[in-house]
C-alpha cells in the first residue's frame, strides 16, 4: 500500500463533495449506524427492491431485519450519489461465488463491497479497482482456539497463541477480518479455504502482510489495511493493487447523503 494517505471527512458538506471526486487512486470507506430511529428504518426500506424485501422478511429478529434494511438501504443512497441515479433504481447482479456487483446495464468502472455487524457497517467503494471489506464487533469468544485452528494458517494459529491472554480476542477478530475482507476482494468467498493464505496480526492498524501459500505462480498484488471504525469494532480493507489514496466518510441521515 505505498503510496497511501489517509483522510477523515467529517461533515455532510465534505461527504458530498468527495462522493463526487471518486478519483482512480481513491478508495473511499463509509460507516454508518444501523440503530436508527424507525422514521429512518422505513424511509431506507421504500428503497429496496422486492427480492431485497424478501430477504428482509426472512429474518426472525427485528434488529436483524433492521440491520440488512438499513444496510441495503445505505447502499443504494451512496451508489446513487456515485452513479448520479435514483437509489431505488439501480440493480445488482452477484459473482461466481456471490459478490454483488452492479447489473449488466450500468456500463461503469465502480466497484463496492459492504459489511456489517451488531450496530455498524461500512461500505467501499473504488473505480476499476475491485475491493473487500470487513467488519466485526470484539466480542467473548469461548471458541477462539477451536475456530483459529479449524480456519487460520498454522503461521496464524501460532502467532495468535504467542500473545498475551487479554490481547488475543481482539487478535482474533482483526485477523477473521482482514482474511475475509481479503477474499471478498478477490469475489471467490468461502470457496478459497482461509488456510490458504496468512495475514499478518500487527500492527493493530495501518498496512497488513499478506501471503498466499502453496501458489505456483506470483500473487496478485493485493493491499490489507487494518482500522478501528468504532470504538469495540475492527475492520479491513483490501484492495487490488498499490498506492492508493483512502479516506473515511460518515453516512448520516441528517445530511445531504440520505
Amino acid at each position: 500500500m505505498g503510496g497511501r494517505s489517509v483522510v477523515d471527512a467529517e461533515t455532510a458538506g465534505q461527504a458530498d463533495s468527495i462522493a463526487a471526486a471518486l478519483r482512480e487512486e481513491e478508495v473511499h470507506v463509509w460507516s454508518a449506524r444501523l440503530d436508527l430511529p424507525r422514521e429512518t428504518i422505513q424511509r431506507l426500506e421504500r428503497l429496496l427492491n422486492s427480492e431485497e424485501a424478501a430477504r428482509a422478511s426472512r429474518f426472525h429478529f427485528v434488529r436483524d431485519r433492521d440491520a440488512f434494511t438499513v444496510a441495503r438501504g445505505v447502499l443504494r443512497t451512496l451508489l446513487g450519489r456515485y452513479l448520479g441515479e435514483r437509489p431505488e433504481k439501480i440493480r445488482f447482479a452477484c459473482g461466481p461465488y456471490g459478490k454483488p456487483t452492479l447489473a449488466p446495464e450500468w456500463p461503469t468502472e465502480l466497484c463496492f463491497n459492504l459489511s456489517h455487524s451488531e450496530s455498524l457497517a461500512l461500505f467501499a467503494f473504488a473505480r476499476s479497482t475491485e475491493v473487500g471489506i470487513d467488519v466485526e464487533r470484539l466480542r467473548p469468544q469461548p471458541d477462539l482456539d477451536e475456530i483459529a485452528n479449524r480456519f487460520f494458517s498454522k503461521e496464524e494459529v501460532s502467532a495468535l497463541r504467542r500473545l498475551p491472554a487479554n490481547a488475543r480476542e481482539k487478535a482474533f477478530f482483526s485477523c477473521w477480518t482482514a482474511k475475509e475482507a481479503y477474499i471478498k476482494g478477490i469475489g471467490e468467498g468461502l470457496s478459497m479455504p482461509l488456510d490458504r493464505f496468512a495475514v499478518s496480526l500487527d500492527p493493530p492498524e495501518g498496512p497488513i502482510r499478506l501471503r498466499v501459500l502453496d501458489l505456483g505462480a506470483a500473487a496478485p498484488a493485493w493491499g490489507l489495511y487494518r482500522f478501528e471504525p468504532h470504538p469495540g469494532y475492527v475492520a479491513a480493507l483490501a484492495v487490488e493493487g498499490d498506492g492508493f489514496h483512502l479516506r473515511f466518510c460518515r453516512w448520516s441521515p441528517d445530511g445531504q447523503t440520505c
